[in-house]
Order: structure tokens, then C-alpha cells, then sequence
């Protein structure tokens, strides 16, 4: 792929096709809340990458649009306001943000990360709900693949923050064809040589990092030296 507005609308197309599919379908329909691509502005050459599974679902109403892109990374609306649910990985984030060593996170967070997903379907229910898409629509795994990985090409990012061991194995086994990481103390580590990017990873209990917001944050200041 040779740019990131060629990125944009290859996955914008390949959206579109989905949710006319979705949209013929009242039971999908009832199990997708919208379409998010970006969480926040796309930045070249970001400090970090944050990779989730797929993001939530708001307000739990049907959202039309597709979102490539949103005003903000949601990690920092806890920061700007008491107003917003303090939902429980950006609190995480910005915890061990700070025990790695970034002082400001609301300013890095914006202007120094990207966030994303593996997949861009909004779900109120993560597993159940994603494993009925893939059942559905056979191609939307190695879609999500070859997306996520050309993201990561064309942006090179400093460093991949895999939120969950689900998303590592995802990005290092099934996209990179490897086994050879390092677990460390219930983290995880991997180079990927050829595109001279760090990955790691976070085993979860729902939101909350197993191994605790501190160790994972000098895990990440170690690793982004």
C-alpha cells in the first residue's frame, strides 16, 4: 500500500460493503453498535501504537457513520473532564503512562500516539460478539490482518502496545509468522526487525492488566529505550 490516504479508503470501502451486509440482517444489526477505525488522529512516526481487539459500543445505540478518524484518543476525556465515564483501560493507560516516565500523558496521548483496533466493529460484548461477524463473514479476519499490519508499515510507529495477549499473538504469531517473543514476569516482548518495531504486550482480566499498572510501566520504559 503506498500511503495512508490509500489505507483510509480501502478500509473505508471495505466498511461500507459490510455494513450494507450487516444492515440486511436483523440479528448482526442488533450485535453492531457502528464502525470506529482510529481513536483519535492518525499521527506519522507515533512514540506508541495502541492495538485493541475492537472497541465498544457508546451509547449502545446504532451509530450509521464509519469513523475513520474521531477529534480526540478517548484516553484523555477523563482528563479534561469529570464529566466523562472513567472507564477503566484509560485509567490503566495513563497509570502506567506515568510510571513509565510521561509526566504530561494528556499532550502525548494526542499528539504523540495513535490508537486502533484489530477489528472495526463496534460490539457490546467482545468475544461472543466477534465471533459471530467472523462466523458470518469468512474474510473479515484476514481482512483485519492486512489492515492492521499496512497501518503499522506505513505509520512506524516507535512501539506497539498490544492491549491483551489476544491482540499480541495476533500481531506476532499470525501476522509475522513467529513464536520467538519474550515473556517476561507475564509481559510480552517482540522486535520485528524488517520494520525496526518493538511490540509488547499485557495479559488482561477485563480492563485490568494482570501484573499491575506500575511493572507494566517500567516494562515500557525499559523497552522504549
Amino acid at each position: 500500500m503506498e500511503n495512508i490516504n490509500q489505507w483510509k479508503s480501502e478500509v473505508h470501502n471495505y466498511l461500507s460493503g459490510l455494513k450494507i451486509q450487516i444492515e440486511k440482517d436483523e440479528e448482526l444489526k442488533k450485535i453492531c453498535y457502528g464502525f470506529s477505525v482510529i481513536d483519535g488522529k492518525i499521527h506519522d512516526n507515533p512514540e506508541i501504537m495502541f492495538i485493541g481487539i475492537n472497541s465498544g459500543s457508546g451509547n449502545n445505540e446504532y451509530k450509521d457513520k464509519i469513523n475513520i478518524e474521531t477529534r480526540r484518543i478517548s484516553y484523555v476525556d477523563i482528563l479534561y473532564t469529570d464529566d466523562y465515564y472513567k472507564y477503566p483501560l484509560a485509567q490503566n493507560t495513563i497509570s502506567y503512562l506515568n510510571h513509565a516516565g510521561f509526566d504530561n500523558p494528556k499532550e502525548f496521548l494526542e499528539k504523540s500516539c495513535v490508537k486502533t483496533n484489530c477489528y472495526y466493529i463496534d460490539t457490546k460484548v467482545v468475544q461472543p460478539d466477534l465471533k459471530i461477524f467472523k462466523r458470518n463473514f469468512k474474510e473479515l479476519y484476514q481482512k483485519s490482518m492486512y489492515f492492521t499490519v499496512e497501518l503499522i508499515k506505513l505509520l512506524k510507529p516507535k512501539i506497539v502496545i498490544c492491549e491483551g495477549k489476544e491482540v499480541f499473538d495476533f500481531l506476532t504469531i499470525e501476522c509475522e509468522r513467529t513464536k520467538d517473543y519474550q515473556a517476561i514476569n507475564g509481559f510480552f516482548y517482540f522486535q520485528d526487525k524488517k520494520e525496526k518495531v518493538k511490540f509488547v504486550g499485557f495479559s488482561r482480566t477485563f480492563s485490568n492488566i494482570n501484573g499491575g499498572n506500575e511493572a507494566f510501566g517500567k516494562f515500557l520504559k525499559d523497552k522504549l529505550k
